[in-house]
């Protein structure tokens, strides 16, 4: 298990470094993918680093999808340090939901913002955020699109707070028992040194 954890950090780690390169090298890169006969890539993970760049950013989600390998290095960290009991594995899926939430609001807001821009061939929103665009503006307009996207901002941040908060009460209460403990100790101990 802490062999495939340890695979998937290294392949989220490649897909992360590929995709921040690919936003400073989109477009010789993109030149080079879309010609056929490659010329040498600027993306510093080369020729599969160009394509891994362009899936997640150009043909997906625009920028937000930076945030996709995320999910993988946290999973791969988790495997690898053989903690994946179950109250982990919840944390993990409501991580993975939450980053998911933010890169779909976040391709939707982008590409509302620039839709005619061509910026990583796919625009800032990505070929996901533009096929969203299209399709809710033709039914729902240029306001409705802007409410549709406030209140996606919202619910999303309703739902990673919730996660939150519910995170930090377990981790609060048992660090407010194990405080309790210690205080305990100590009262006891300045009892035992007066007498």
């Amino acid at each position: 298990s802490w062999i495939g954890g340890l695979l998937i950090m290294f392949l989220s780690l490649y897909m992360l470094v590929a995709t921040i390169a690919h936003i400073c090298v989109w477009k010789h890169d993109l030149a080079n993918l879309s010609s056929g006969e490659p010329q040498g890539y600027s993306n510093v993970c080369g020729e599969l680093g160009a394509i891994v760049g362009d899936a997640l950013i150009g043909k997906s989600f625009g920028v937000f999808g930076v945030l996709l390998p995320f999910v993988g290095l946290v999973m791969g960290a988790l495997m690898f340090a053989g903690t994946l009991q179950k109250e982990r594995i919840r944390s993990l899926l409501h991580a993975g939901v939450s980053i998911t939430l933010v890169t779909i609001c976040g391709s939707l807001t982008m590409e509302t913002i620039s839709h005619t821009s061509q910026t990583f061939g796919g625009g800032l929103g990505g070929e996901y955020g533009r096929a969203m665009v299209d399709m809710l503006e033709g039914h729902i307009g240029g306001v409705g699109m802007w409410l549709l996207i406030v209140v996606c901002w919202t619910l999303t941040g309703i739902f990673i707070s919730a996660s939150f908060i519910t995170f930090l009460k377990r981790t609060t209460l048992g660090g407010v028992e194990r405080g309790k403990g210690l205080w305990a100790s100590f009262r006891s101990y300045l009892e035992r040194r007066e007498q």
